[in-house]
């Protein structure tokens, strides 16, 4: 193919030579010297070889310069003849691959391989507004005296880092080992006085979980040809592992690497010298993760997981680690296709929430003010709902009682984000929380969704010692995974909400939606709102928008409770829902507690909460309140 946008020739002997390998490696006919590598469709494993072939016609150079300088022209003024080159890999660390933003940037820590660019399809997909640097160890182990710990390679990792951004708050994030490499250098950074706003871990096992009494009892050859067979099978089919498998021992890594060539198992732009850079800085530097033994510390530590199998632990090891503001993230897939499409988008929406410079915000609306001297009620609305769905119910309770809502971020304030997790939401909740009441007992009512969060709200503070009061959640779904909602069925499960609400159908269909545009689709089902009196004309499309951005927020959590509430959790459900249905969430919840009564109250979903069907709820919680307190 040929790529002629602005072209014109290239100029001078560099430039040329430089030209004809990327015609080569790109398979194009012609380059010019305006071309930029990485446009032309130049990629990780692509600017290795483009390294390597520059090496052979004399002309050296390095990952990070390839990065500053991606234009032929450029390129060409920046390579280094022989005698002229840095020593040391490590010494071109961090490598630049997004420049744009005015806040402090974000460090990617790689992985075993030591590969930097397996963070630039992510980097790219990322909402922030932040330069992206990554670390980098290719070729690590040819060093003269390379680190021999990791607690070491991550000392050279802060020193780059700190010639980059001298002082915090840092950000940094590492897939697989690079999470541990991260988790190391805040520690290092942090022991010098430095601020660690951010950590996260892709994926990241604490090393005890990954040795076994058999990896540890076999001979440190059978060690390294076990490490060896797990890299390349990451390149193999499944079918053909067994022919793997049959290498003689102990494995050549030069051997093995040629096998997965003859076999055509490597992908067409991977050379074989590619794939050995990589497998020898991964022989190197895994076992260097293997002995690191990381100390407890209160970093707020972000992980974001592949699938969890059947009785494996959910936090990785990290749990009673790391801070107890941590939070897990699950986004599926294993541990190589967490890093591809689609759960990279995922993946990529995660973090990019994660980084946003969040402002402090109140999620206190105060129902009943009450006496002082009385414990307060906290109500958590459902999803996308606001403190109006507990008006009713407030209206009931005793005079005397206190009562409050948390609402969810973002709902009245659309230009912030809401939470992703419920870990997050009741963690920022329970704050609010003790603003008002520093110590417990506690009562908390949650509907629907924030029955998920109520629950974790309790399990939060008995993890910390306080009291809770006995657990109150009315009609939610059992906690567990939940698929990912796309925008037509978020805006449709928030139109059956509405319809719940008027016990009658909405005068609305996707049929009708479908040809609009995301905004107009909601002005839409505003006008359609107001005219069914939900809304009234001088409610702003914004408390709309703020609605669906956290309904959809809130469909696409999953939610695994890390353990059990040792009270009683009265689970009050609508007399008018499915019954088959309620009986499985009932059992599922039941494992969550020590002990649950389950109640029927008149209504469905949404009219329970509302006159006349509220009262016998009112009625209820107002016992339970006053048994406790007695």
């Amino acid at each position: 193919s040929v790529v002629t946008q602005g072209y014109e020739a290239p100029e001078g002997e560099t430039e040329r030579e430089l030209a004809a390998v990327w015609c080569d490696l790109l398979g194009l006919e012609r380059v010019g010297r305006h071309d930029n590598f990485f446009e032309l469709g130049g990629h990780s494993l692509m600017a290795v070889q483009l390294l390597n072939r520059l090496a052979r016609a004399g002309m050296e150079t390095s990952l990070a310069i390839l990065f500053a300088h991606p234009i032929l022209r450029q390129l060409a003024v920046a390579v280094k003849r022989p005698g002229k080159l840095t020593t040391f890999p490590l010494d071109d660390n961090p490598l630049l691959l997004r420049a744009e933003g005015a806040q402090p940037p974000l460090f990617f820590v790689h992985e075993p391989s030591g590969d930097p660019l397996v963070y630039s399809p992510l980097a790219s997909l990322l909402q922030v507004d932040r330069p992206v640097y990554v670390l980098h160890a290719l070729g690590m182990y040819a060093l003269e005296n390379p680190p021999t710990s990791l607690e070491a390679l991550a000392a050279y990792h802060a020193e780059a880092i700190r010639r980059v951004q001298p002082h915090g708050p840092y950000y940094l994030c590492g897939w697989s080992l690079g999470g541990l490499l991260s988790y190391e250098i805040a520690c290092q950074l942090h022991q010098r006085g430095e601020e660690i706003a951010f950590i996260g871990m892709i994926d990241s096992y604490h090393p005890a979980l990954l040795q076994n009494s058999a990896f540890d009892a076999l001979s440190a050859a059978e060690q390294r040809d076990a490490m060896i067979l797990t890299f390349l099978s990451n390149y193999v089919p499944e079918s053909d592992r067994a022919v793997l498998a049959q290498l003689q021992r102990p494995i050549d890594e030069k051997k093995a690497v040629d096998l997965c060539s003859f076999h055509r198992w490597l992908p067409d732009d991977m050379t074989c010298e590619a794939l050995l850079l990589r497998l020898n800085t991964a022989l190197y530097i895994r076992p260097l993760g293997l002995k690191y033994r990381p100390s407890s510390s209160d970093f707020t530590v972000n992980l974001y997981t592949a699938e969890t199998q059947e009785n494996e632990d959910r936090w990785r090891g990290w749990h009673g680690i790391v801070g107890e503001r941590s939070s897990l993230h699950p986004v599926g897939g294993t541990h190589h296709s967490i890093m591809q499409q689609p759960r990279l988008a995922q993946l990529a929406a995660y973090l990019s929430a994660h980084l946003l410079p969040q402002t402090p915000y109140n999620p206190v609306v105060i129902m009943h003010e009450g006496v002082k001297t009385e414990p307060p009620l906290f109500c958590i609305p459902g999803a996308g709902a606001s403190a109006f769905s507990f008006l009713d119910l407030a209206g009931l309770l005793p005079v005397s009682s206190p009562v409050y809502v948390l609402q969810a971020r973002g709902l009245t304030e659309v230009t912030r984000m809401p939470h992703l997790t419920v870990e997050e939401t009741a963690r920022d909740y329970i704050y609010a929380m003790r603003q008002i009441q520093p110590c417990g007992p506690y009562f908390v009512v949650g509907h629907s969704f924030g029955g998920w969060i109520a629950l974790e709200i309790a399990l939060q503070l008995q993890a910390q010692g306080e009291s809770v009061s006995d657990l109150i959640v009315i009609d939610s779904r059992a906690p567990g995974s939940k698929q990912s909602a796309s925008h037509r069925e978020a805006i449709m499960k928030l139109i059956d909400i509405y319809n719940l609400m008027l016990n009658r159908t909405l005068p609305v269909t996707w049929e009708e939606l479908s040809p609009l545009a995301p905004k107009e689709q909601l002005g839409y089902l505003h006008q359609v709102l107001v005219d069914a009196g939900l809304y009234t004309n001088k409610t702003p499309l914004s408390a709309l928008e703020g609605v669906f951005q956290v309904i959809k927020a809130n469909l696409n959590t999953s939610y695994y409770p890390a353990t059990r509430y040792r009270g009683v959790m009265h689970m009050i459900n609508a007399q008018e829902g499915d019954c088959v249905a309620r009986e499985k969430h009932n059992a599922v919840w039941s494992a969550y507690a020590e002990r649950l009564t389950p109640l029927l109250n008149p209504g469905n979903h949404m009219t329970m909460l509302t006159m006349p069907f509220v009262a016998k709820l009112a009625d209820y919680i107002t016992t339970v309140m006053s048994q406790t307190r007695d």
